[in-house]
């Protein structure tokens, strides 16, 4: 069975419905564009389509938005780091630099994949 999605720039083809829903839930198919089932000719927007699950929520490290707050969260993480280090007490400095640098090796990741499926 074929599936093929109407959007304002053109038409996609899909092998199954599965596929139409997983590109759906990338946002690669919009809400209002229209899926049309080959075998019966049926046309349902993306948003209205009875087998259609609704997109899982985003998380926060999903939300572009949110990556100002993460890099300002990591830089007053290295900041506590720093002070708790010149004052001697590394009992707290060292785990506050550990997480640190997972935020900020994590924001890397995060933006680099970010970048590829643009």
């Amino acid at each position: 069975m074929a599936f093929r999605v109407r959007t304002p720039d053109g038409e996609l083809s899909f092998a199954t419905l599965l596929d139409v829903e997983t590109a759906f839930h990338q946002g690669l198919v919009d809400p209002d564009d229209e899926v049309v089932d080959e075998a019966t000719g049926q046309v349902h927007r993306a948003r209205e389509h009875p087998w259609f699950r609704p997109p899982p929520p985003r998380r926060f490290w999903q939300d572009a938005g949110a990556q100002s707050a993460r890099i300002a969260v990591a830089v007053v993480f290295c900041v506590a780091a720093l002070v708790a280090g010149a004052v001697q007490q590394w009992w707290l400095a060292l785990p506050t630099l550990v997480v640190a640098f997972a935020m900020v090796l994590r924001i890397a990741i995060t933006a680099q994949m970010r970048s590829k499926r643009r």
